[in-house]
C-alpha cells in the first residue's frame, strides 16, 4: 500500500497530502510546496533538525530545482488580552527565526546537515575497498570485476581480506536487484538488457546520488554496468533474480535464507500442536527454531533476552533456569 501510495503521488495523480510529522524522516516524492501548521511538538519547540528535514521535503531533487515551505504561526483566541496575545504572537515569530537562523549557521559545514548521498558513498566505497583488494587503480580492471565478480560463488570469511569488498558490491547489487525486478513486475514481463541498462541510467537520473554527485561522473557508469552484469552474468534467471528480491535482504544473505527454507519451514510445521505442549516441550522448540535462525549471519540474534541492566542469558533460559 504505501508504494502505490508513494506511485500515485510520483505520478501527480494525487497533488495533496496530509501527513504527520512521519512526513520528515526522509520520503523522497515531488513536493513544490510543504505547509507547516505548528512550530510546537507536545508542547515544546520543534528542535532544528526536525525543522530542517520537514521544509528539506520540498524541491526534491529530480523533480524540481526549488520549493517553499510555509509557516502557520500561532496565536490565542481572540477573547484573551490584547498584550497577552502580543507575547504570545511575538514568542512564535521568534521561535520562528531561531530555528532558521540555526539551519543558516549549519548550512555553512555541508557536512554537519549529512548533504552526501548514501548510494553514492556506498559506490565510491566499493572502488576503494576493490582498490584494496586488487592492488590496482585501473578503471577497466574494476569495470570488468564489476561485470564478472559473481558474490554466491566466492568464499569468503571474516578473516578475508576481501570481504569488505564483497560486503559492499553485494549491499549494491540487493539495490539494484530491487529495481530490475520491480521494473519487471511494472512492464510484467522480462527486460532486455538494453532496456534495463535504459531504465537504470533513468533510475539513477532521478535518484539523490545524481545530484549529490555531480563531480564523480563514473558513479553513473559503476551503477548501470553492474546492473547489466546482474542479468547477464550474476543473476542470469529472472526466478532467482524474484526470490532473492522476496527476502528483503542482501543477495548473499537472501541465498543463505533460501537454502536454509526447507528446514525452517518444517521445523515451524512440526509445532501445530504448539498450545497443547507443556511448557518444557515448547521451550524446547523455540530454541531449536531461534537456532536454526542463527546459523543465518544477517539475522543477529542476540545471546540475551531482555533489556535493562540484567538481560537473561539465551542459553539459561532454554534450559528452563
Amino acid at each position: 500500500m504505501a508504494r502505490y501510495l508513494t506511485e500515485v503521488i510520483q505520478e501527480r495523480i494525487v497533488h495533496l497530502v496530509l501527513a504527520t510529522s512521519t512526513l520528515s524522516e526522509g520520503v523522497n516524492l515531488p513536493f513544490e510546496t510543504i505547509l507547516i501548521p505548528s512550530l510546537l511538538r507536545r508542547g515544546n519547540s520543534i528542535r532544528a533538525r526536525e525543522f530542517g528535514n520537514l521544509v528539506g521535503r520540498a524541491g526534491r531533487p529530480g523533480f524540481g530545482t526549488e520549493g517553499r515551505s510555509l509557516v502557520l504561526l500561532e496565536s490565542e483566541p481572540a477573547d484573551t488580552r490584547w498584550d497577552d496575545e502580543a507575547r504570545r504572537i511575538r514568542s512564535a515569530r521568534n521561535r520562528y527565526f531561531a530555528l532558521v537562523n540555526e539551519l543558516v549557521g549549519n548550512q555553512i559545514n555541508s557536512e554537519d546537515i549529512g548533504t552526501g548521498s548514501p548510494l553514492a558513498i556506498l559506490l565510491s566505497h566499493l572502488e576503494e575497498q576493490w582498490q584494496l583488494l586488487a592492488q590496482s587503480q585501473n578503471h577497466t580492471e574494476f569495470f570488468r570485476w564489476l561485470e564478472r565478480a559473481a558474490p554466491l560463488t566466492v568464499r569468503i570469511d571474516s578473516r578475508d581480506e576481501g570481504l569488505p569488498a564483497y560486503e559492499a558490491l553485494d549491499s549494491l547489487d540487493s539495490v539494484l536487484l530491487s529495481a530490475i525486478v520491480e521494473m519487471e513486475q511494472l512492464a510484467k514481463e522480462e527486460l532486455t538488457v538494453n532496456e534495463i541498462e535504459k531504465r537504470l541510467q533513468q533510475v539513477w537520473q532521478r535518484s539523490y546520488a545524481h545530484y549529490a554527485s555531480q563531480g564523480e561522473k563514473n558513479l553513473s557508469e559503476f551503477f548501470v554496468r553492474r546492473g547489466s552484469a546482474l542479468v547477464t552474468n550474476v543473476y542470469p534467471n529472472s526466478s532467482q533474480r524474484r526470490q532473492l528480491y522476496r527476502t528483503n535482504l542482501p543477495p548473499r544473505s537472501g541465498n543463505q535464507l533460501l537454502t536454509r527454507y526447507p528446514q525452517i519451514i518444517e521445523q515451524l510445521e512440526s509445532g501445530e500442536s504448539y498450545a497443547a505442549w507443556p511448557t518444557r516441550r515448547r521451550l524446547e522448540y523455540v530454541r531449536t527454531v531461534v537456532d536454526l535462525l542463527k546459523t543465518l549471519p544477517s539475522v543477529g540474534i542476540s545471546e540475551y533476552v531482555g533489556r535493562g541492566q540484567n538481560p537473561i542469558p539465551y542459553q539459561m533460559l532454554c534450559n528452563g533456569t
